[in-house]
């Protein structure tokens, strides 16, 4: 125990110590359907598209995966539930990636109304992109998600 209070220790000084860069993202969901399993647990399986701007300022310049770390619902996601399928790589020409995963997030599930013969439920899902940490140049790697403000469609489909 008290070898992983020295590690968080040092860790967060690290942290302290590291030069903060935001890099700015943008990050597209598509919806393909909703699975369930037969026991009330449901999945979200869909595709999400990263975009990754402004590759030159930090150590995403000459990354081998220059995207970042997916959370669902405050849990990082692992191979079972996130799979690269696709890396377009512009860094040379336009400093920018683009990233397609595939997706299997688990759903939040509450249940709203539930007298036989019917049951309510309503299902959700917040996805978030990690921080990343570069160790080598000492960099804090923080994504800025951009959004489309004017038509919340634009970010879902």
């Amino acid at each position: 125990e008290r070898l992983d209070t020295e590690y968080c220790l040092s860790r967060e000084k690290m942290a302290k110590k590291s030069k903060e860069i935001i890099v700015p993202v943008s990050n597209f969901c598509l919806i393909k359907h909703i699975s369930g399993d037969g026991d009330g647990n449901l999945n979200l399986v869909g595709t999400l598209i990263q975009h990754v701007f402004d590759t030159e300022k930090s150590a995403l310049r000459s990354a081998e995966e220059p995207s970042f770390k997916y959370r669902f619902n405050d849990l990082t996601s692992d191979d079972s539930t996130v799979q690269s399928r696709r890396l377009e790589d512009f860094r040379e020409e336009k400093n920018a990636t683009k990233e397609t995963f595939q997706m299997v997030a688990p759903l939040e599930v509450d249940v709203v109304f539930d007298k036989f013969p019917f049951k309510i439920v309503t299902a959700s899902l917040l996805i978030e992109l990690s921080t990343t940490f570069d160790d080598e140049h000492g960099e804090r790697l923080r994504p800025d998600i951009l959004l489309a403000t004017e038509d919340r469609r634009n970010n879902i489909a």
